[in-house]
């Protein structure tokens, strides 16, 4: 499986997220990292990414949701949501737009 990791979980929690990588490699997947300030549209759709991981900690709930349109536009990958959803009326609109929200 190829999966990314959006957004900048290492700064957050630099074991964890080493730990994530490592663990994800070692059982055969694919592993690519990337920060918000690229399109993660092109490099989703470049490599047939499988599952995406956004960390939406820094993101506001707006352009969460505009990522996950993007994402759900150009490509087929399960988007996977992590961070803390303010509100019920945030989580529909994330999940109207695509995601699933850890936790939920």
């Amino acid at each position: 499986m190829r999966i990314i990791i959006l957004g900048d979980t290492h700064s957050l929690d630099p074991a964890l997220h080493e730990t994530l990588l490592a663990r994800l490699r070692r059982d055969g997947h694919r592993v690519y990292r990337r920060d918000f300030g690229c399109d993660p549209s092109g490099p989703v759709v470049a490599e047939g990414i499988h599952l995406a991981i956004l960390d939406c900690t820094d993101l506001s709930a707006g352009r969460a949701a505009s990522l996950c349109y993007s994402l759900r536009q150009d490509a087929a990958a399960m988007l996977l949501l992590i961070g803390v959803f303010e509100g019920s009326g945030v989580r529909a609109q994330l999940l109207e737009a695509g995601g699933r929200l850890l936790p939920e």
